[in-house]
């Protein structure tokens, strides 16, 4: 067996706090590996601590599917709780949203969701101000408004919301909507569902309970470390954990980066490997590749090793490859091993680089992206469907020379792989 394929449960090993994170722009995965991670562990709670309801995690068990934007991914799991801990961002109209749906659905979440008091509030005017924003390609949820305000200490938090007097004074525009949205008739549902979240962490922490943290978006969303500024405004990283929970960082046992097998993006910005025209539509059918929140078709892509290796050194180099299978038809499978830069000289990364300089570390400037084409190596592909194989020796040869290969360039440990949305359909051996 190849030294770059790990097994999953031997990394999980002794790991109380395991993350799962995304390795490039989102939407790889997250919410599977998550309800997997949940289905042979004993985890007490999943944790948000970023972002908001502009993640889609989508859950698959037998015929039953779930796409959860704000709720963490405990819905078939009865013995977790979720916590929405204070680095999120929260639409309580679309909380209620989420849980009602569940409710009438046969999934009751009532005192198994908890959110922090210090989490800030999206309101509708946050949403109208989200949706003038045509060129990052926003959501349009809200999410960069409500962090704003945040920024500017002008917004509201959770916990302001029961002192309605002071709310009325302090917040006029806020107060009006929360009157108006009807939320205040379910304040006593939003004050049972209040907590210090960095506290209840704290102690699971202490009482030697398993803890699963969701990440939410990818790391070159990053606001600090993402390809600014076509991101979100979070830190979607590993390092965000941190901050968006009020934990120490060496509380964290184990990071898992979500690595898809090939690239997709949402909203504008760089996108080296990206395919167009019938290369494009191919791939995008064949994986499904549309927008869990939005339903908008993702940019597609072959795998660009330069981004992932930038971004696992962000996050982790622990990986979970996702949608292996989706590759299973195609002749050729290509990686992109460097970029060539294609514009006038300017300096990057401490000298000059002029057109026709080949470029092997990812560089964050919109400048330097927009005029880098990808070097590309053409994999065999493997001809034959994976979605029944249950080991990683299964797999066929020229899938796993394509897996091996993209832990090579990226410097990272292979340690599931995934070849369908079920459950059983991980490769963790």
């Amino acid at each position: 067996m190849d030294s770059y394929f790990t097994s999953l449960e031997g990394r999980l090993e002794g790991k109380q706090t395991v993350a799962v994170v995304d390795n490039l722009w989102g939407d790889g995965g997250k919410g599977g590996w998550i309800d997997y991670l949940l289905s042979i562990g004993d985890y007490s709670n999943v944790i948000r601590f970023g972002g908001g309801n502009n993640a889609g995690h989508t859950i698959k068990v037998g015929d039953t599917e779930i796409i959860s934007h704000l709720v963490p991914s405990v819905q078939f799991n009865p013995g977790a709780i979720g916590i929405i801990a204070n680095g999120c961002v929260v639409d309580i109209e679309d909380l209620f949203g989420e849980l009602d749906s569940l409710r009438k659905g046969g999934i009751d979440l009532t005192e198994r969701i908890f959110l922090s008091g210090a989490a800030h509030i999206t309101a509708e005017y946050h949403r109208v101000i989200d949706g003038t924003d045509t060129k990052i390609g926003t959501t349009g949820r809200g999410i960069g408004p409500t962090y704003s305000n945040k920024a500017a200490r002008t917004g509201v938090r959770v916990n302001d919301l029961f002192d309605i007097e002071r709310l009325k004074r302090d917040h006029k525009n806020f107060y009006d909507y929360f009157i108006g949205s009807g939320l205040v008739e379910r304040l006593d549902e939003i004050h049972m569902m209040t907590a210090d979240t960095q506290k209840m962490i704290t102690a699971a922490i202490k009482d030697d309970r398993n803890i699963l943290f969701e990440g939410a978006q990818g790391a070159l969303l990053d606001i600090d470390h993402g390809t600014y500024p076509f991101l979100t405004s979070s830190n979607p990283t590993s390092g965000g954990i941190a901050t968006g929970t009020g934990i120490p960082v060496d509380n964290i046992d184990l990071i898992l980066g979500i690595v898809k097998a090939y690239a997709t993006r949402v909203g504008e910005g760089s996108m080296v490997t990206e395919y167009h025209g019938e290369q494009a539509d191919e791939l995008r059918e064949i994986a499904n590749e549309y927008g869990a929140t939005t339903g908008r078709p993702r940019r597609v892509g072959a795998f660009d090793a330069v981004a992932i290796k930038y971004a696992s050194s962000l996050n982790s180099k622990d990986i979970l490859i996702t949608k292996l299978d989706c590759l299973d038809t195609f002749e050729n499978v290509p990686i992109c091993t460097a970029y060539t830069y294609n514009g006038t000289p300017t300096r990057y990364d401490g000298q000059w680089v002029s057109e026709g300089n080949q470029i092997d570390h990812f560089p964050r400037e919109a400048r330097i992206l927009e005029h880098c084409s990808p070097v590309l190596e053409d994999m065999p592909g493997w001809n034959e469907p994976t979605t029944e194989v249950r080991s990683y020796g299964e797999l066929p040869q020229n899938a796993r020379n394509y897996v091996e290969r993209i832990a090579e360039l990226t410097d990272t440990q292979i340690c599931g792989i995934s070849i369908g949305p079920e459950r059983e359909q991980k490769i963790v051996k």
